[in-house]
């Protein structure tokens, strides 16, 4: 994905090559998300949060899972709804599976109405286990064959699945995403009339980025080290951060990292930031790595990094040490957000 974003550095933004690389960009995106479906299932672990506006990330799951179809998507968004600090790509992901299941059961196409709206369980009078807190309610509704009374309690079990080439993961990945966020997620159905989800998700009020800075990659300045195992990456990442304005320097291991920094101490290229990769096959990874260039260098930023996102060091970053999180694959956006978020503490 870094690569493709690359490529679009150099072709005109009008040009059909360019439109090309988008659609493998956008393709990319839809293989990480599946591929978080999976870890999420498989190997458990917790979410990476940051505040999010839920409208945004319906409207990413409505384009990945309706596009081209035929069924019809109608929602209505309450105009104060709260924000939501949430693992955006897993609560996509949890959208995009009730939609997909919702366009399963309109196979000759219909509507599918999503609802969003703020919820407090003694505001609502509705008895729900959330205690106090504030949550945002979604609601998604469609109005295909419905599910029988008879395995409706069954819908979430792993593996489970009417469905003849079907997995049996979708509806499972999502109630273990929902629990995991603290939320629930509860279903209604009548066989012939439909099926309704209701998700709730605990509400933030910490500041969030607006939608048009989320889609901008911000210049900067300052002096970053890499440590990647994978030398591709690195000069993937090299080639990203120079275009965004930052000098670099790259290590395969730790070991390589700690004698880059002892290098550069105490003179004008010293790093400010490092982006260290979690696990480093046949050597020192970040997690050993950190404590090491802290002591060297106090006032350098570390940002873990690994493609595995439900690793409990990216979830509790600060525990370990580090600075803030770098989730792989890298696009140029991520990279600016996460390396001006980190500088500016």
């Amino acid at each position: 994905m870094g690569n493709a974003q690359l490529a679009q550095l150099y072709v005109q933004k009008e040009s059909q090559i360019n439109t090309y690389l988008s659609a493998i960009v956008k393709g990319a995106q839809q293989a990480t998300h599946l591929t978080k479906q999976l870890l999420t299932f498989s190997r458990g672990g917790n979410p990476v949060k940051k505040v999010h506006k839920v409208e945004i990330l319906i409207r990413d799951a409505i384009e990945i899972s309706l596009s081209g179809s035929k069924q019809r998507c109608q929602t209505e968004i309450a105009p104060d709804l709260w924000n939501t600090k949430v693992d955006g790509g897993q609560i996509i992901q949890n959208f995009n599976n009730i939609i997909i299941n919702a366009k399963q059961a309109m196979p000759e196409g219909g509507q599918i109405s999503i609802k969003a709206k703020n919820f407090h369980q003694t505001w609502d009078g509705e008895n729900l286990n959330l205690g106090e807190a504030k949550y945002v309610r979604v609601e998604i509704r469609d109005s295909g064959v419905g599910i029988s009374q008879s395995i409706i309690g069954n819908i979430f079990d792993p593996f489970f699945t009417t469905k003849k080439n079907g997995t049996g993961l979708g509806l499972a990945t999502c109630y273990t995403i929902i629990k995991k966020h603290g939320g629930d997620i509860r279903v209604e159905s009548e066989p012939g009339k439909g099926t309704v989800f209701y998700i709730y998700l605990p509400a933030e009020e910490e500041h969030i980025f607006t939608e048009s800075d989320a889609m901008q990659a911000e210049k900067g300045s300052g002096r970053v080290l890499i440590m990647d195992d994978d030398e591709m990456i690195i000069n993937m990442l090299t080639l990203l951060l120079k275009s965004l304005g930052y000098s670099v320097e790259g290590a395969m291991d730790g070991e390589a990292a700690i004698e880059l920094c002892k290098e550069k101490i105490n003179s004008e290229s010293a790093f400010q930031i490092a982006i260290l990769d979690l696990t480093v096959s046949g050597g020192m990874g970040g997690e050993e790595t950190v404590g090491h260039l802290k002591a060297l260098e106090p006032k350098i930023k570390v940002l873990v990094s690994s493609g595995y996102s439900t690793d409990p060091i990216m979830s509790n970053f600060k525990k370990y040490g580090f600075d803030g999180v770098m989730p792989k694959p890298y696009t140029k956006e991520s990279l600016s957000r996460a390396l001006s978020k980190a500088l500016q503490k």
